[in-house]
């Protein structure tokens, strides 16, 4: 099999980005894109008109060997065994499950059904974040690193905000320093106006500060990191800026320009080649596994998040 069938279940605003992706690859020939499914036949909206679609899984599930995964949370954990069982590779968007149970449950179901289940995770194709890595590597000898990440779309008020958006703040200190914050503490601010925001912080190891500022409700986008070292300190502005990294240092400020590359579509490829090589990489669900037991934990000890 070196062109792998894959389909999408879920048609809301991140499974049409799958979508367009998808469709590309399946005109240069990479993937066969077989057709999507929801249980709103509204989603279907727009679509071209020769797109197999389908309002139940199981008319579709025996068309392909893999599929992406971006219903809602709520929805994943029943979606991905029920794929896993009929022998189907799984890409889960974030967050990968909304509850301890689950998170139990999918992690079992992989290991009894030795089945491909990979956790959704952009920035692991990010050339910016591979590049502030091999900065932060050769010269910083870090101390910490500080995220500030706001989504500006309509606060989603039955949405954690910690489970929807530390995910991704987890994945880029796991490829940049190699672990995951050990310890955390949350100071949750609820809605000031319109905007909902909380705080995260705590330590990776003995030597690193850890800290996240997470909103909603802002009217721009922003997703900062900031790396401080002895010496040195790097930043990077992955919505504004998203092909230059900053370096500062106590005598000049130098400039690296990255050129940004696709994301979404390199983590499809990528997907692509785990279902033709039943590649399980299995310590990304494990890495992914790990960082949503300590946000459970935290949002368990810092109170509900309402």
């Amino acid at each position: 099999m070196d062109r792998p069938r894959l389909g999408i279940v879920g048609l809301g605003r991140w499974g049409k980005k799958h979508l367009s992706e998808l469709l590309y690859l399946h005109r240069e020939g990479t993937v066969e894109f077989v057709g999507v499914c929801d249980s709103n036949p509204d989603a279907f909206s727009g679509l071209p008109a020769d797109t197999y679609r389908c309002l139940k899984l199981e008319d579709i599930v025996g068309k392909a060997d893999g599929f992406i995964v971006a219903t809602s949370t709520e929805a994943h954990y029943n979606i991905a065994y029920d794929l896993v069982a009929n022998g189907k590779a799984v890409l889960l968007e974030k967050p990968i499950v909304h509850s301890e149970g689950a998170l139990d449950q999918l992690t079992d179901m992989v290991g009894r059904m030795h089945g491909v289940v990979i956790p959704g995770h952009l920035y692991r194709f990010s050339d910016l974040i591979r590049e502030a890595k091999a900065q932060v590597m050769k010269s910083m000898n870090p101390l910490g690193i500080n995220f500030r990440w706001t989504d500006f779309f309509p606060i989603p008020r039955k949405t954690d905000i910690v489970m929807d958006l530390m995910p991704h703040v987890f994945d880029i200190c796991k490829d940049m320093f190699g672990v995951l914050p050990d310890t955390l503490s949350l100071s949750y601010g609820g809605f000031r106006g319109e905007k909902e925001t909380c705080v995260l912080k705590g330590s990776m190891g003995r030597h690193l500060y850890f800290s996240a500022e997470l909103s909603y409700g802002l009217p721009q986008k922003h997703r900062s990191i900031e790396v401080v070292g002895m010496t040195k300190a790097l930043s990077l502005d992955l919505v504004m800026q998203p092909d230059r990294i900053r370096v500062i240092d106590e005598l000049k400020t130098e400039e690296i320009w990255v050129p940004p590359n696709n994301t979404l579509r390199d983590e499809q490829r990528f997907f692509a080649r785990a279902v033709v090589n039943k590649e399980q990489h299995i310590e990304l669900l494990q890495d992914a596994a790990e960082g949503m037991r300590m946000l459970f934990k935290t949002r368990k000890e810092g109170g509900a998040i309402k």
